[in-house]
């Protein structure tokens, strides 16, 4: 049997260990670089699409600003028009009560004055002719 040596663990000197554990490190930190670079470049895209967005978001506030004032301006063009047409209405709605009584005032007129016709035509004495 071997005497327990604390420099051989399972056959391996502590350097070959050391070395192993280093190598181990290098590599891991060679990941870890990897990774890192991988979540920078990812992080850079996030910004370019962010600032993309930023940009988009500005322009389309300014749209719907300028889509907003169109819409004000139609609403009151729409509110001039329903008021003219309301007056319109009134006016029209006036003008034919006026025409209306004109129309009974003269149709009064026309049939006193067939009255009269009437009147006149029957009690009007017999023609000498006409016997």
């Amino acid at each position: 049997m071997m005497p327990a040596d604390p420099n051989n663990a399972n056959g391996n000197s502590r350097l070959d260990r050391m070395e192993r554990m280093l190598d181990l490190l290098i590599h891991d930190h060679a990941r870890f670089a990897e990774n890192h670079a991988r979540l920078q470049e990812g992080h850079e895209e996030f910004q370019r699409e962010h600032k993309q967005l930023l940009k988009a978001q500005v322009l389309l506030t300014d749209y719907v600003e300028k889509l907003s004032k169109h819409v004000d301006t139609i609403d009151e063009r729409l509110d001039r028009m329903a008021e003219a047409e309301a007056q319109a209405r009134k006016e029209a709605a006036e003008r034919k009560r006026e025409a209306d009584e004109r129309h009974k005032d003269m149709d009064e007129r026309i049939s006193a004055i067939i009255r009269i016709l009437d009147d006149q035509i029957r009690n009007r004495p017999p023609s000498p002719g006409n016997n």
